[in-house]
């Protein structure tokens, strides 16, 4: 399958030669001491999102881009990665070493983007291998004696946060995230979970952002997962046990500080991500110069449990997984009908936006139970899509928008942020943050991330 990327290489070749914009005009302000004070000891808790996962993986440049070390900067921390034993002052991340460790298996690192096919798809590779996956060898500061102020975990849930210490208690125990970013010994009968270590380190002030695992288990997987809440055992995409988990995590850290300050964020739409977007559930002329201008051929798709075969409807979503196999055939023809793992049907949206609209509004009473702002994610995305025309940040550089690669701000995975994207996010962050607590931390400086996608 091809798609139209007419647009795509200019800003492509900045990228793969690593530039960046310098704004001389930017002038950040010196935090004053009360924001220091509020972020003297700064501790984030989330899931990929958090860690700045982005092009599927982790890596050094990125996570010193993540969210929460652009929030610290702002208040005048450093994100160090010196390896320092002792460190007080930073804000410590589990860094992990070039070229990163992702998603894709095989002892892979992040992707990166190294041109585009004849035919104008991107040709997106892993950027290296690693060959020692276990501890020390993937991080550059595991010497830390004391927990990462960075509690980010990437595929972690919320029931997750209070009760795993070591990968092996994850999700099947295929979760190694877990034993990178807590460093718990086996042996260690003292060994903490996420929010134990959060709690341990006495936080001053502490984001938490969970529930997009939840949710993207199912949707990225075609709606193939066991939805049934009834069965024995974990099962994550349970409203009953987000609110338990989400509300058990907030009790807890406000009852070792009734005074903890801190934020938490909404969970996203799907339709705001462009792993669910690029590819669309029709073919027009861009794909197939026999269709006529203007007219759409619905992809055909057929369903694991019955086999039904039928044509998509315009309002259901091909996942950026589908584009490999649909460059071979597959949904072109009833006999050639894409498999139900690479696209949602009508009735999976729909119990997908159920769920999120359910744990934001367990999100929602939490936090105004307790005082704590809430970021509306959603409103934040939706200015950048492109049926809104997009958002003008940067001058002279055309709109951001949610498009994958095109538009600016997500990584190569198209689910996650790159750090432009972060940067953004760390921006309307910092916004409300000052406006609750009456702070001045300092804005990213976002021409310095213009471009970066590797």
């Amino acid at each position: 399958m091809k798609f139209n990327y007419k647009y795509i290489l200019p800003i492509s070749l900045i990228a793969l030669a690593g530039c960046s914009l310098d704004d001389a005009t930017f002038e950040a302000e010196e935090p004053t001491q009360a924001t220091k004070d509020l972020f003297a000891n700064y501790v984030s808790i989330g899931n990929s999102l958090t860690a700045g996962f982005t092009n599927s993986g982790l890596r050094h440049d990125y996570q010193e881009n993540c969210f929460p070390a652009q929030i610290a900067r702002g208040a005048g921390k450093i994100a160090t990665d010196n390896g320092a034993t002792t460190s007080a002052d930073e804000f410590e991340i589990p860094y992990i070493n070039f070229p990163g460790i992702s998603t894709l298996g095989g002892n892979t690192g992040t992707t990166v983007l190294v041109g585009f096919t004849a035919t104008g798809s991107p040709n997106i590779q892993p950027g290296g291998t690693y060959t020692d996956p276990e501890l020390p060898g993937m991080l550059n500061n595991v010497a830390l004696t004391r927990p990462y102020n960075n509690l980010g975990v990437p595929g972690a849930v919320a029931a997750q946060i209070p009760l795993v210490k070591f990968s092996s208690d994850s999700l099947a125990g295929e979760n190694p995230f877990f034993d990178l970013v807590l460093r718990n010994n086996p042996a260690d009968t003292t060994a903490k979970t996420i929010l134990e270590q959060a709690i341990g380190l006495n936080p001053s002030f502490v984001s938490v952002w969970l529930g997009n695992n939840e949710v993207l288990g199912y949707a990225t997987a075609g709606g193939l997962n066991d939805l049934d809440e009834t069965i024995a055992g974990f099962n994550p995409f349970n409203k009953t046990l987000f609110e338990q988990s989400y509300t058990a995590i907030w009790g807890a850290l406000l009852q070792a500080n009734p005074d903890l300050k801190g934020f938490t964020c909404t969970v996203p739409k799907i339709t705001n991500a462009p792993f669910f977007t690029t590819v669309k559930p029709y073919y027009t002329t861009a794909e197939n110069s026999a269709i006529p201008e203007g007219v759409h051929v619905p992809v055909w798709g057929k369903k694991l449990l019955d086999g039904t075969v039928r044509m998509l409807t315009e309002d259901e979503f091909v996942l950026l997984t589908a584009a490999s196999v649909m460059a071979t055939g597959a949904g072109s023809d009833s006999s050639l009908a894409l498999d139900d793992q690479y696209w949602l049907d009508s009735d999976e949206i729909a119990i997908i936006e159920d769920y999120v609209t359910a744990y934001n509004a367990t999100i929602n009473t939490v936090a105004s139970a307790n005082g704590i702002p809430v970021f509306d994610t959603n409103t934040f995305l939706e200015e950048f899509l492109p049926e809104n025309g997009g958002k003008g940040v940067l001058s002279g550089i055309d709109p951001l928008t949610t498009e994958f690669i095109s538009g600016g701000i997500f990584g190569l995975d198209g689910v996650h942020p790159n750090p432009l994207g972060y940067g953004l996010l760390a921006n309307e962050l910092m916004d409300m943050i000052n406006e609750k607590y009456g702070t001045n931390l300092q804005h990213v400086n976002l021409n310095k991330l213009v471009g970066i996608v590797e």
